[in-house]
């Protein structure tokens, strides 16, 4: 399974990817939405035909 984590911090944007082989994936976005940053990490990463279970983090 494959799962994405986001969160606030001082005005920048931080996803978090896991998944069950072992990777994980953390960058920063600063000035984008939520919808435009995950967009991104997709298509940056090769996971835009991956199903992800995606989270926000308080």
């Amino acid at each position: 399974m494959r799962y994405l984590f986001y969160h606030h911090s001082n005005g920048v944007l931080i996803i978090k990817y896991h998944d069950d082989f072992g990777n994980h994936i953390t960058q920063h976005y600063l000035f984008y939405t939520v919808k435009e940053a995950i967009s991104k990490f997709r298509k940056d990463n090769g996971l835009q035909r991956k199903h992800i279970v995606i989270k926000q983090l308080a």
